[in-house]
């Protein structure tokens, strides 16, 4: 469920018990600001693969292809900005990678951060007003990084073609999709685009549709009460049982034991 109003939360927390629910490509309803404090690895953003390192920010719009590898012990934190809340917001309008190597910049953001998360923590009166109140500075603070980092927006072609690739799939899960039908949509040969997606995001275009399918199927298992069946009914899967190998083949587990350990985690937390 996205949160009613802006949240900021421990990096470690919103991955999920094994970091699935970020290492996984998906994208959400909401916007993020993600803040690496430490950590080396790389993500997928918008289709491309950016190198994280300590004190990197990404912004992830609402409905954008996005993935971090968990495997390496990030820390840091998430801003996330509920689709109502966005508008109003001084948010950018694309994906963003940006290093902030200034210690100012990063103690400004630290101070912010900590105020937003002092409130969250009490929740006075108006505390959703306040919620958006902070949100807007972080997002000001964003603003002003990428001003002072001044990117350059060139691409090459292959990165134009996984990035297309990549907003295809946004909000868009179909396990019965294929990496030929995609690329037939975007006039290209499967191996051309296989190979665009290899060079740019770091993952074959495959792997991509891969990915997206196992995160949207173990975010329903974790947070719906929904049967498998119908699970693999919603995400274009041929039968239950068909469903059942792909999550095995990936987790070596069935979807009812991953749907067990995400309850004991439930009540462990609760």
């Amino acid at each position: 469920m996205p949160p009613s109003c802006p949240e900021l939360h421990p990096l470690a927390q919103i991955a999920g018990g094994d970091g699935w629910r970020l290492s996984l490509p998906h994208s959400t309803d909401s916007a993020r600001l993600i803040f690496v404090s430490r950590g080396h690895g790389t993500a997928l953003l918008d289709g491309l693969a950016q190198t994280v390192t300590p004190n990197t920010a990404l912004f992830v719009p609402a409905g954008t292809l996005f993935a971090l590898d968990a495997k390496l012990r990030q820390s840091g934190l998430a801003l996330i900005v509920p689709s109502q809340d966005a508008p109003d917001m001084q948010l950018p309008e694309a994906a963003l990678c940006l290093r902030v190597p200034s210690r100012q910049a990063q103690a400004e953001f630290s101070a912010l951060t900590t105020a937003m998360s002092q409130e969250q923590q009490v929740q006075r009166d108006f505390h959703a007003a306040a919620a958006r109140a902070h949100a807007t500075l972080i997002a000001i603070w964003l603003r002003r990084q990428t001003l002072a980092a001044a990117q350059s927006s060139g691409l090459r072609a292959d990165q134009r073609l996984a990035q297309t690739f990549a907003r295809n799939l946004s909000g868009c899960i179909n396990a019965s999709d294929t990496v030929a039908a995609h690329a037939a949509r975007l006039g290209v040969t499967p191996t051309h685009l296989a190979r665009a997606c290899k060079r740019a995001a770091g993952l074959g275009a495959g792997a991509l549709l891969t990915g997206l399918a196992l995160h949207a199927a173990r975010q329903l298992l974790a947070d719906s009460p929904h049967p498998v069946g119908r699970i693999a009914t919603h995400l274009g899967f041929r039968s239950a049982a068909y469903f059942t190998r792909f999550i095995q083949n990936h987790t070596g587990r069935t979807p009812t034991q991953l749907r067990a350990e995400s309850a004991a985690r439930r009540r462990q937390a609760s």
